[in-house]
């Protein structure tokens, strides 16, 4: 199974979202195989299905989990099960 680890920047801890920088696109293009819409699982928990908003490299998973990460979380990491539904753990 493929996954891609992305840094959890301040942005994306504030307003709720996953956000890839430009570099990462080639491997969020892989991983996502370019769906516009997926199914995102956080905590064993599917979230519902979130549009993919390629042109600002984000996907929104709420702030109400995000901010209250620890703040020694510093890691997402992205995996697409059989399913095709993104599981998300924080790291």
């Amino acid at each position: 199974m493929r996954s891609v680890k992305l840094p959890l920047l301040n942005r994306a801890r504030k307003y709720g979202y996953i956000v890839w920088r430009k570099k990462n696109d080639f491997d969020m293009q892989l991983l996502l195989e370019k769906m516009d819409k997926v199914e995102v699982v956080v905590n064993n928990s599917s979230i519902g299905i979130k549009n993919i908003d390629w042109k600002h490299r984000r996907i929104p998973i709420t702030y109400t989990i995000t901010r209250t990460l620890p703040d020694n979380i510093s890691t997402i990491t992205l995996k697409l099960d059989s399913k095709k539904r993104l599981i998300v753990n924080f790291s």
